[in-house]
């Protein structure tokens, strides 16, 4: 279900067949994402609405990026002002492992595939978010993979320097 301002943004005619739930917490409208096509939606969402670049996600559940077709999350080139928030959840099924043999308790996103950098100010940004001035906290990313070939064709064009990240390629002002 989408506020009525956001509706707008949209030019939403009901009824919908996909959308977010949302939820309050600390007195900020978060909009859930429980499941892959709910990420999917966000990065569809924040690459064609102003609105949604700077509205705050909640990843409810462990999402699998395997599960859904390669090109279907879009790496965009807006600027993410937003929050990207984790939570803990142990019964969504998927298990992290951290590098000193303790396990996560927080969401994850498994087998991001970036596939493109996005041009930005005379860079050419690659990760979940191009480039980040927003928050993103409290989520593991699990078995990360960028396309080497799209760096390499990119380092002809001598005019942008290549910057790489899990989370985001180009950190303006964010955390």
């Amino acid at each position: 279900t989408y506020r009525a301002e956001y509706s707008s943004y949209l030019k939403l005619k009901y009824p919908i067949l996909r959308g977010f739930e949302v939820t309050t917490l600390n007195n900020v409208e978060y909009f859930m994402i429980e499941n892959v096509n709910d990420l999917v939606l966000m990065s569809e969402y924040i690459e064609n609405y102003q609105a949604f670049r700077t509205a705050s996600y909640l990843l409810v559940n462990s999402v699998d990026l395997n599960t859904v077709s390669e090109n279907a999350f879009i790496f965009t080139d807006a600027v993410f002002s937003g929050k990207l928030i984790g939570t803990t959840n142990n019964s969504d099924g998927y298990s992290v492992t951290l590098a000193d043999g303790n396990t996560s308790n927080h969401t994850s996103i498994f087998n991001l595939k970036i596939n493109k950098g996005n041009s930005y100010n005379g860079y050419r940004a690659y990760g979940l978010f191009s480039v980040l001035s927003g928050t993103v906290e409290n989520i593991n990313l699990v078995n990360v993979t960028i396309n080497e070939s799209d760096i390499t064709e990119n380092n002809l064009n001598l005019s942008e320097i290549n910057t790489l990240g899990a989370v985001c390629g180009l950190l303006e002002g964010g955390t």
